[in-house]
Formats: structure tokens, sequence, C-alpha cells
């Protein structure tokens, strides 16, 4: 991906958080990077078509990465004609246990409108939005959450596309070292159907305590 260099540099500042000055740092891996979390989603898929490809790193908790790709398919159903879609991402979380909160403690069960089982050896939560529309969110090496989001589609498909994701180079990506969360990263986006629309970036992080004794700062200075 050609890099675009944007003068700006984004602040973000985000509650309850420290920064990596602070007493008390959050500490998690650097996740892996847009191009290599892509790769690791299938590219085509015999009958559907591609409709998006993106991936970007960024920040909610942590810093991670995610990576996606939607695919389409016009089918006939009875007498009618439907579109069929799905929607496949992964996240890396750095590994970071607030990410994946949801797999805490896990065990089979079933509830209202909700699955927990294993799928493929792997934690998974399923929830039933309407008939043939679901979503699964998968655990994989309390790292990557994969998430897959199916419409005009049985659950059975569920474990074919889960399938089609190369989880073999997924697991293989490194671990790094768990380090604080830094004061700014550089923030990659890639779009391979739009590909003009690829930027880098870079993006502050602060935690809202430090955000108010630099604005203390600065009032003082007036």
């Amino acid at each position: 991906m050609k890099k675009i260099p944007v003068p700006l540099l984004w602040l973000l500042t985000f509650p309850g958080t420290a920064s990596s000055q602070g007493e008390n740092p959050i500490i998690a891996m650097l996740p892996a990077a847009p191009a290599e979390m892509l790769a690791c989603l299938p590219e085509r898929v015999e009958g559907w078509r591609l409709s998006v490809s993106k991936a970007s790193s960024g920040f909610e908790e942590w810093l991670n990465t995610v990576a996606k790709r939607e695919f389409e398919m016009e089918a006939v159903e009875g007498e009618k004609m439907i579109l069929r879609k799905v929607s496949i991402s992964i996240e890396d979380t750095g590994g970071y246990p607030p990410a994946f909160s949801l797999f805490s403690d896990f065990e089979p069960q079933t509830g209202d409108g909700f699955e927990k089982r294993l799928i493929a050896g792997y934690p998974a939560l399923i929830i039933e939005y309407e008939e043939k529309e679901f979503e699964a969110q998968i655990l994989v090496g309390e790292r990557f959450l994969i998430r897959i989001f199916c419409e005009n589609q049985p659950r059975r498909f569920l474990k074919e596309w889960l399938d089609r994701i190369d989880l073999r180079t997924l697991k293989s990506l490194p671990a790094g070292a768990r380090v604080p969360l830094p004061e700014e990263i550089t923030v990659h986006e890639i779009d391979e159907l739009n590909k003009e629309k690829n930027r880098s970036y870079r993006l502050a992080i602060t935690s809202s305590v430090r955000a108010d004794e630099e604005s203390i700062e600065l009032q003082d200075e007036d």
C-alpha cells in the first residue's frame, strides 16, 4: 500500500485509560498489520461476488487491527429471487482481555436467541436475529475475534464460512512483546476495491486525565 502522509495529528481521548506515562499503563501486544490480517480472509468464493474488502489499524479499548470482506449472491428461493449476504471480519485484539470478555468462563449453553458452543474447537457465541439471519463471534487463541454475519442463509452454512478463513496463517502471526499503550500510532487504512481511499495518518492517544492536565497547563500559560 502506498502511504499517504497526512499532516494533521489526530487526538483521541478514551475515558478510564492511562497513557504510557501514567502510573498504571495499559499493557498488551501490538496487533498485526492490516495487510497480514486481510490475507487470512477468503478472497474468492465460487458463485459469490466480493463487495467489500477493507482493513485498518486503530484504537478502541486497546490498539487493534480489523480486516473485513463481504460477499453477496443472488439466488432463487421458491418462487422469488433473494440476495444472500455474508460479512466476515477478523479483529486482532492484541490479547487485551476486556476486548473478548464475552468469552470469560466460557461454557456451552443455549438461551433466548443465542447459543454458546464450540465450533471447530473454538468457543463461539451465535446470535439469532430472525429466520436465516444470524451472527457468530468466534475467539481464536485468546487474541483474534472472528465475526461472521449471514443473511438469507441457514445456520448450517456457518461452518463452511469458517473453513474458508485461513486459520493456520492467522494463528501463525507472531505474538509481539507486551508493551504499554504508546502515546501515538500510525493508522493504516486499506480499501482493496477503492484503492484511491487508502491512507495513513498519525494518531495521538492520551487519557482523559492527561488531557485535563494539558488543558490546565494551557490555561496557566494564558
